[in-house]
């Protein structure tokens, strides 16, 4: 018997693409559908798209609209910038919908689920996304605006660190809650209890703290938020987890594989490392 024929369905029930055959995979899905989407043009060497996130309504989809900035101008421009894991896109099910300048836009589901809560609590705002702002089918467009990547994060006005959504465990979810209310989480001032344990070895093993980017993209934010859902947390308290032992980073740091920082100028320091690029950022950033 064949094998059933799924689609990526649009706005009013339209396919933005021909049929997939279920359990068929495509590199990049969202970038494929969206080859087709009409981007605002810029000069790639000194202009850049930034996302100005709509209110939702409470049945609407998330929608955005562009505005185009100089790179020269962003010191003046009041812009967050997003730092978070892109995930896979390889079937219909690992893409969503959202409307960027009255289009059809896809983006990948992590993505999703942070501008879903977005459009709650930064409508009217202004945000950098790479996977909305660049045309990430445009290869000459791609290299040129990566290498405005140190500008971009540096001059944001706040970087937010979307660590996805919270954990299902209840134990887990009211260590978040309990954590997200308080300014420190020194060990002085925090004094975990079981459910705030379960909370810290959460947040500390997010797949974000995977990728080598964050390292230096929160390294030149001047103000960084951590986000997990809806609770956010500020980063002076995370830095408060810096241990004064060696317990404390033997205590998370062996579920993490290696992490090069070769190519990245921290201190002179560039070597392959053992730790989380989590642990790491806190090492460089409380010396």
């Amino acid at each position: 018997m064949d094998t059933p024929n799924v689609s990526c369905m649009g706005e009013n029930n339209t396919p933005m693409f021909g049929p997939l055959r279920q359990n068929s995979i495509i590199e990049d899905l969202d970038v494929f559908i969206n080859e087709s989407f009409d981007y605002p043009t810029i000069l790639p060497t000194s202009q850049l798209r930034i996302l100005e996130i709509l209110p939702k309504e409470p049945t609407g989809k998330v929608e955005g609209q562009y505005h185009i900035t100089n790179l020269n101008d962003l010191a003046d421009t009041n812009y967050t910038a997003l730092s978070y894991t892109w995930d896979e896109a390889h079937t219909p099910e690992d893409v969503r919908e959202i409307q960027v300048n009255r289009q059809p836009f896809f983006i990948r589901t992590n993505l999703y689920n942070f501008l879903e809560r977005a459009s709650r609590s930064m409508a009217g705002r202004f945000i950098y996304i790479d996977a909305i702002c660049i045309d990430q089918s445009d290869s000459s467009e791609k290299g040129l605006q990566v290498q405005m990547m140190t500008e971009i994060y540096s001059q944001a006005s706040k970087v937010v660190v979307w660590l996805g959504l919270p954990d299902t465990d209840p134990d887990t979810n009211a260590g978040l809650v309990s954590l997200s209310s308080k300014t420190s989480w020194a060990s002085s001032d925090l004094n975990p209890n079981k459910d705030e344990e379960k909370a810290l070895d959460f947040i500390c093993s997010r797949p974000y703290w995977d990728r080598v980017w964050i390292i230096q993209e929160i390294l030149l934010a001047t103000d960084v938020v951590l986000l997990c859902g809806d609770y956010s947390y500020p980063w002076s308290a995370v830095l408060d987890l810096q241990p004064k032992t060696s317990e404390t980073w033997d205590a998370c740091v062996d579920r993490f594989g290696k992490i090069s920082l070769n190519q990245l100028p921290l201190s002179g320091r560039g070597t392959t490392v053992s730790h989380a690029a989590f642990f790491r950022i806190l090492e460089y950033q409380t010396k």
